[in-house]
């Protein structure tokens, strides 16, 4: 055997021992392998079971605490309506103005100076009745010699501060009472209807407006 054959001849050996180690070790890694797979199969399949019965537990909780659907009220039928002939409540209807006199004790003096005025003493009273069955609506006050003079001064003095705002300012209160008469304007449509018997439609489009 020559030098130059010698080395080839080895590293033939050396290949095949190589090999031999190689297929001696493949099946040992194809078991570990294996044993890896079927672990992290079961570790899954273990968590899955965990998570389905977390999850039965928390819908189970909900069942427990929901709840309870309202009950469906039918509603009624067109053939209902027209056999009760109920209506709605009207928006122009007598009992927030009925209400409003109620709260007020039904009884009015004058309004000078800012503020509700009812003179001490006797005096002449005026009773306002509805027009439409007679009852009394409210007690107003007559306006006496005293009760003009009294206005007179009071507007007298008013008049002094209120000649030295500038016009801006005085057009802000003219403003804020036409903004209030506008949002209450059905209640005082609804009472000068229930006063002097005109139909609201009058009252509400024509009186108070203008």
């Amino acid at each position: 055997m020559s030098a130059t054959t010698a080395p080839a001849a080895v590293s033939g050996v050396s290949s095949h021992t190589q090999q031999l180690n190689s297929k001696d070790q493949t099946p040992g890694a194809t078991r570990s392998s294996r044993k890896r797979e079927k672990t992290h199969s079961a570790n899954g399949h273990n968590q899955m079971e965990t998570d389905l019965a977390t999850q039965s537990e928390t819908e189970a909780k909900k069942a427990k605490t929901a709840t309870p659907p309202s009950p469906v009220v039918a509603k009624p039928s067109i053939h209902d309506i027209y056999k009760t002939l109920e209506y709605g409540p009207a928006p122009e209807a007598s009992n927030v103005a009925e209400a409003w006199l109620d709260d007020h004790k039904r009884s009015f003096g004058h309004f000078i100076n800012g503020k509700w005025y009812m003179p001490e003493g006797k005096r002449n009273t005026y009773e306002s009745r509805n027009s439409v069955n007679g009852s009394r609506l409210a007690t107003t006050l007559q306006g006496s010699t005293e009760d003009v003079e009294y206005a007179v001064e009071s507007a007298k003095t008013a008049y002094l501060s209120w000649s030295n705002l500038p016009s801006h300012i005085r057009a802000r209160h003219l403003y804020s009472i036409a903004r209030h008469m506008q949002k209450h304007a059905r209640l005082v449509s609804v009472l000068e209807s229930m006063d002097n018997g005109k139909p609201i439609r009058e009252s509400r489009d024509s009186d108070i407006p203008l």
